[in-house]
């Protein structure tokens, strides 16, 4: 059995490696290329995801041609992604409608031209696929987030009704606090895309997820571990850190400097990781 399931996994790994060999990169530093001259330069083999400090940098991906009479799907499965273009034969691709992640859907008769910047952060994991792969793929992506959303649904309502019964803040406050979890999944999965929320809209939630992630544990933490009566300094630093998650929200909001998006990231996750180590 357990030789069965390795071989399934080699076969998955190698059959995204094949798949990913048909794309090709070119890293736009300066942002000077478009679709009319970007036929003219040399791409690179796309061996591994696109991960870039440098946020105003743009790639540009390639698709060539090929034989076939199959419709691909080309997916950069990251919500950031929201500058996005498609082009063959100097004409623009619409972008499929109700997806999750920004997704087009071509022929192979021409080589394809993918332009993409983010005012996040580069990281564009991408995924070339047939029409039926792609499709079945994203199926079998909804039903295990369905099985997770069902699940984190129920700990919030238990935790609501351990609160209404017991008269602990702590049940409501983790109530609360997995919602702001769930939440960052919600966004982060791209389920807001299947409704056509705007992307300003989405990327403003995502700011908000942060201040709503930090106050909850914030609160939870304070609750639960009672800092305030053990441990005062931890709570006035945790205090002080959930400020200054504030500040370089309200910062990143008006600049739009990825290292302040980076440094927010680490923030949270400090914030949350001190919680962690006091519940251990």
């Amino acid at each position: 059995m357990k030789i069965k399931l390795l071989l399934i996994l080699l076969f998955i790994i190698g059959f995204k490696t094949y798949s990913q060999s048909d794309v090709y990169y070119f890293k736009d530093s300066n942002s000077s290329f478009s679709y009319k001259n970007i036929n003219q330069l040399e791409f690179k083999p796309l061996r591994t995801k696109i991960l870039d400090r440098h946020s105003n940098a743009t790639f540009w991906f390639k698709v060539p041609s090929k034989e076939t009479h199959l419709d691909y799907i080309f997916r950069i499965n990251n919500i950031r992604a929201i500058n996005v273009h498609a082009y063959q034969n100097f004409n623009e691709i619409s972008k499929l409608s109700n997806q999750r992640y920004v997704s087009f859907k071509f022929s192979r008769e021409d080589p394809v031209y993918i332009k993409v910047n983010s005012n996040f952060s580069s990281y564009f994991p991408v995924e070339l696929s047939t029409v039926g792969e792609g499709t079945f793929n994203e199926k079998v992506q909804l039903t295990i987030n369905g099985f997770y959303y069902g699940v984190a649904f129920l700990v919030i309502l238990f935790s609501i009704n351990y609160y209404y019964f017991f008269k602990d803040s702590s049940f409501l406050y983790h109530a609360f606090l997995l919602m702001s979890i769930t939440f960052s999944f919600v966004i982060f999965d791209g389920i807001l895309n299947f409704f056509n929320v705007d992307q300003k809209k989405i990327e403003f939630l995502i700011l908000l997820d942060y201040i709503l992630l930090s106050y909850t544990s914030l609160k939870f933490g304070n609750s639960f571990l009672l800092l305030e009566k053990y441990f005062p300094r931890v709570k006035k630093f945790t205090f002080v850190l959930f400020l200054t998650i504030i500040l370089f929200v309200i910062l990143f909001f008006i600049l739009r400097l990825n290292e302040l998006y980076i440094i927010l990231s680490v923030l949270t996750l400090l914030l949350l990781f001190v919680f962690r180590c006091f519940t251990i």
